[in-house]
């Protein structure tokens, strides 16, 4: 392996760890946030950025936060939260290729948007579930 390419490795190996450890960071600090916050919309959202944090990191996560802003959404009968977690929960099913339960989360999503009228949310959401047919 010739200098240059070494050196290139290396530099990919430490800037890769150090985006890492600031995704770390930033959950860490999320969810430290989330004690101490109210059981209403805006812990819905903070459960939102922990799982598109973990994005990158660990699927298990995203569905585990994603699962939290369904439970807090439907508690509190906050519609648009509860289908961006089935479709957070979803995008982590997608990324294991799990495509049925995928599919599942999509057509939960899509449903509950379609009753709200929210017209852009809904296309997108049919146009994953496209994807996966």
């Amino acid at each position: 392996m010739s200098g240059r390419k070494l050196l290139l490795l290396i530099f990919w190996f430490i800037m890769g760890n150090s985006g890492f450890s600031q995704n770390q960071q930033k959950i860490d600090s999320l969810v430290a946030l989330t004690y101490s916050l109210p059981e209403d919309t805006n812990l819905v959202n903070t459960y939102e950025k922990i799982a598109i944090l973990y994005l990158k990191l660990q699927f298990d996560c995203i569905k585990a936060y994603a699962q939290k802003m369904i439970e807090l959404s439907e508690q509190l009968g906050y519609d648009k939260g509860l289908a961006k977690g089935y479709n957070w929960k979803g995008e982590a099913y997608m990324w294991q290729a799990n495509y049925t339960k995928d599919l599942e989360c999509y057509k939960k999503t899509t449903n509950i948007f379609s009753k709200k009228g929210k017209r852009t949310l809904w296309a997108k959401s049919l146009e994953v579930m496209q994807i996966l047919l």
